[in-house]
């Protein structure tokens, strides 16, 4: 078979009602694709989905949708290594499986490697496309406070070249992604770190991620209306950041963590009657408690963004410590470090895109 063609890889756990949509939509971009006469296509799914939670159906599905189907590890990033060690093309694209593709994604996917061009003069190794928020099937703008969750989601639209680019509507080339192993198997939780830790081994190899807004998924936004939800997501994103930290020594700065003093405190104030846990839950309520009502004596009402620094800063203390390296609490990873993305020309703000780059970085240091 050709090597000439896209090979769309879907890591999966459950979200068989999503998954489906999903793959409705790049067949409809499959069709697009064929029309070309240039490019061939096939779209694989890694679940590891138990067979009591519609393990058996999604594989079912699947065969119906003429989509190859495999089972894989728990682990997001190594699903896409088997992915790829089982694609039949040497271009890969990434999507996730809570995503609608748009109808050109793999068009435009496919073009940007043939004729985009890098302005830092470094060989193309991938395409980060844009991902917007879909609820019910309409575009939406993203919910308030989810800059301190999915900033990397709107890179594509203010730059030009990025460090490194949110997986979800990823592609790249074999050569590349070979040349990096691929990503890492094993990060510190099943989701989260692996896209930036890829792509900052494509920066370092040489490689340029270029941007290319148009090529869209539309990400499930109703999930995003949880306070639960984001809570949880913003506790593994800090999990995340203390795996950065170990892979990537020397790319951090140094924060004031109140959680982590908070729980430090506690184990210390519990640990002689072997009561650490309560010590933690103690110490780590006091500061919810403590920072409530700062924010009441300052007659604020927007507190969603400040309790999601505290749960992204309480997952830095939460791995630090099981970590047994506690001081990596205090340490926030640099993920927008601004020497290393290119700002569009055309934008009159930079210093908004600059913010956006960086919101990352400076989400939790004001905690």
């Amino acid at each position: 078979m050709s090597s000439h063609g896209l090979s769309v890889i879907i890591p999966v756990r459950g979200r068989r009602s999503q998954l489906q949509r999903l793959i409705d939509s790049l067949c409809r971009a499959q069709s697009r694709l064929a029309a070309t006469r240039q490019w061939n296509s096939e779209i694989i799914v890694v679940d590891d989905t138990p067979v009591r939670m519609d393990g058996e159906l999604i594989k079912s599905m699947c065969a119906r949708s003429g989509v190859r189907y495999v089972r894989g590890p728990r682990e997001v990033a190594a699903k896409r290594n088997l992915g790829a060690q089982l694609a039949s093309y040497d271009l890969f694209v990434f999507v996730d499986s809570d995503c609608v593709a748009d109808e050109e994604l793999l068009v435009t996917h496919a073009q940007a490697h043939l004729t985009s061009l890098a302005r830092s003069g470094r060989p193309l190794g991938a395409v980060a496309g844009a991902i917007d928020f879909d609820d019910d099937g309409a575009a939406s703008e993203p919910p308030e406070g989810s800059d301190l969750l999915d900033a990397p989601f709107a890179w594509p639209r203010r730059f030009v070249e990025v460090y490194w680019a949110a997986t979800a509507n990823f592609s790249v080339s074999r050569e590349a992604f070979e040349m990096v192993d691929g990503f890492d198997d094993y990060p510190f939780t099943p989701v989260g770190g692996e896209d930036a830790d890829i792509g900052m081994r494509l920066y370092d190899a040489g490689y340029a991620i270029v941007c290319e807004p148009s090529a869209r998924v539309f990400h499930e936004a109703q999930s995003r209306q949880s306070s639960v939800h984001m809570c949880a997501k913003m506790y593994m994103y800090g999990r995340a950041c203390i795996y950065n930290n170990v892979r990537r020594p020397g790319e951090s700065k140094l924060v004031v963590n109140m959680p982590a003093v908070a729980a430090l405190a506690g184990v210390c104030f519990a640990g002689r009657r072997r009561r650490t846990g309560l010590g933690l839950t103690t110490g780590l309520l006091a500061y919810v408690i403590a920072s409530a009502a700062k924010r009441r004596s300052h007659g604020s009402k927007a507190t969603g963004p400040q309790y999601l620094e505290f749960f992204y800063q309480a997952g830095m203390a939460s791995e630090a410590i099981r970590r047994k390296k506690p001081w990596l609490a205090f340490c926030m990873f640099d993920y927008g470090n601004r020497d290393r993305f290119l700002t569009r020309a055309v934008m009159s703000d930079t210093t908004h895109a600059e913010h956006s780059c960086l919101t990352i970085r400076h989400s939790s240091v004001n905690g």
